[in-house]
């Protein structure tokens, strides 16, 4: 019966135990789960300040964006008008550049040009082109140059262009054997160290088609080389030539706006010369000189980079 007793205080005892301690299990979580909450709250309540905080900042900052971008859109709008009155500017001067062009399209011009000097008639020629109160452009071959020394400078200073006609003016040594571009390279140098000048404008000896080959052109092209050809061709190299053939061709020829003349240094030239003059200028032509800032292209193969 003692045994029994016992045994039962014991399972009351345990089951005493068991009900506390599953009590104080359940007030333990209960205790947990109510702090889970407030740190709940607590982030949910930090995470809306914070956002909050972050609108006000975003907010700030596009105010200022906006602010800021005010003040530079103030300070670009004068910049921008400034521009426009530049643009309206620069559109008036182009405007006048276009009549300018346009006024010196519709004048007739002449370039009167003398190959294969100097020679012992190139001061008499400058002598007329002085009287006359005119300027030509002259091509001069390499191995007359230091023979007339005074006249090819003369000829500077009083206004004219020279250019280089080759050294040697020899059609197989040029085309043939390809020495094109080292003689006038040869002949330039020369001027240059006559006069000063520094010019890249050549005349192809016998005229440009057919001798000067694709690859001379292309080399004459990389070497900066400006190949001037004509359109009126007097004919004054022929030996039949004589002042009056000479002028006749040139009232043949010349009926167009803008006229390059080939003429050599001859005597029949020099006695037509003040004559061919007289003529142009009554058909309306006003004589210029090369000028290599005002370049336009003219040779036999419409090769438009020389």
């Amino acid at each position: 019966m003692k045994s029994r007793k016992r045994k039962k205080k014991r399972m009351i005892k345990r089951a005493i135990v068991s009900l506390c301690a599953v009590f104080l299990i359940f007030s333990l979580i209960y205790y947990l789960i109510g702090k889970l909450k407030e740190f709940a709250v607590e982030n949910v309540a930090k995470s809306a300040v914070s956002e909050q905080v972050q609108i006000k900042t975003s907010k700030n900052s596009v105010k200022q964006s906006t602010a800021k971008k005010s003040e530079v859109g103030e300070l670009i709008k004068p910049k921008q008008n400034g521009q426009k009155t530049n643009l309206q500017e620069q559109q008036n001067k182009n405007n006048q550049s276009n009549n300018k062009q346009q006024i010196n399209q519709d004048q007739k011009v002449v370039y009167l040009t003398f190959d294969d000097g100097p020679s012992a008639l190139t001061n008499q020629i400058l002598d007329v082109l002085n009287r006359e109160k005119i300027h030509a452009t002259f091509f001069m071959i390499g191995k007359n140059l230091y023979d007339h020394q005074q006249a090819v400078k003369r000829a500077v200073q009083e206004g004219n262009y020279i250019g280089a006609h080759s050294m040697t003016h020899n059609y197989n040594r040029l085309y043939k054997q390809g020495f094109f571009v080292s003689e006038m390279e040869q002949t330039l140098s020369i001027i240059n160290h006559l006069t000063g000048e520094n010019t890249r404008l050549v005349r192809a000896p016998y005229g440009s088609r057919p001798g000067l080959s694709l690859k001379l052109r292309h080399d004459s092209a990389n070497a900066g080389l400006k190949i001037w050809d004509w359109n009126v061709d007097t004919h004054d190299w022929e030996n039949t030539a004589n002042a009056s053939t000479v002028i006749n061709e040139v009232k043949k020829q010349a009926t167009k706006n803008n006229e390059v003349i080939l003429l050599h240094e001859k005597q029949a030239t020099l006695d037509a010369l003040p004559e061919i003059i007289s003529y142009l200028r009554a058909k309306g032509y006003a004589f210029k000189v090369y000028n290599q800032n005002e370049h336009f292209s003219l040779n036999f193969w419409n090769d438009r980079r020389l």
